[in-house]
């Protein structure tokens, strides 16, 4: 099955050479379509499970997802341009946040909450299991990469205040799946996919005109979620 499980692969014209199958030594797996097989609804149930369990089986580090495995070292420049860099690096199975993002997001609306927080706890560049190899970055910010198990420099996040991560991490993920605080035409939705050790949250929002809106929800410890809308 191409993808290892995501049924997805793509045929570059005109010689109809495929990426992201079980066939190919390089780029065997992609992450962004495993994600958004899940994210479009595209496939059922079990293909869904198996495109996100091959995320954990195959692209899972301490530091994050890689967007894609094995890296880009021998494939035609013409046909992917990511062997220009290190393995690894950037787009050559790097762990990118914003591609992160629609995984963490997938994995709660397959009902796996504690897994999305795991995913996305391991990209916070303040996470206090980074060592000093790893702190190569501004803490206060996310970076725009990190190094994968395929650099020497496995870790290290790199090009920080230079991306638009912020955006899907931490506002789609975490903040609208998460914590489920999300905006919808009938009203905003809470529908948290939480931790065990989650009580109850308090969330509020200051406007810049002034005031402020909050509210305060306990989690029930017979219920793994709950749900409201509140127009």
């Amino acid at each position: 099955m191409p993808g290892m499980a995501s049924g997805i692969c793509v045929r570059m014209a005109p010689d109809g050479f495929r990426f992201g199958t079980h066939d190919n030594s390089e780029g065997r797996i992609f992450l962004s379509p495993q994600s958004w097989s899940v994210l479009s609804g595209h496939a059922d149930a079990g293909r869904a499970a198996s495109a996100m369990q091959a995320v954990r089986d195959q692209l899972a580090t301490p530091y994050g997802l890689m967007i894609c495995d094995p890296p880009y070292v021998e494939t035609d420049y013409h046909v992917m341009r990511a062997v220009l860099f290190n393995p690894g690096m950037k787009e050559t199975a790097a762990s990118l946040p914003t591609r992160q993002g629609w995984a963490v997001i997938a994995e709660t609306m397959l009902g796996h909450g504690d897994l999305a927080w795991q995913y996305s706890r391991a990209t916070l560049p303040a996470r206090g299991t980074r060592g000093p190899r790893c702190a190569r970055s501004s803490r206060t910010c996310i970076g725009q990469f990190t190094h994968s198990k395929a650099s020497p420099r496995f870790g290290a996040s790199r090009v920080p205040w230079l991306s638009g991560s912020a955006a899907v991490v931490v506002l789609s993920a975490v903040t609208q799946h998460i914590l489920g605080l999300r905006p919808e035409y009938g009203g905003l939705r809470l529908d948290p996919w939480h931790s065990r050790r989650v009580e109850g949250l308090s969330p509020s929002r200051a406007f810049s005109r002034g005031g402020r809106c909050g509210s305060r929800f306990t989690i029930p410890t017979a219920s793994r979620r709950v749900c409201a809308v509140y127009c």
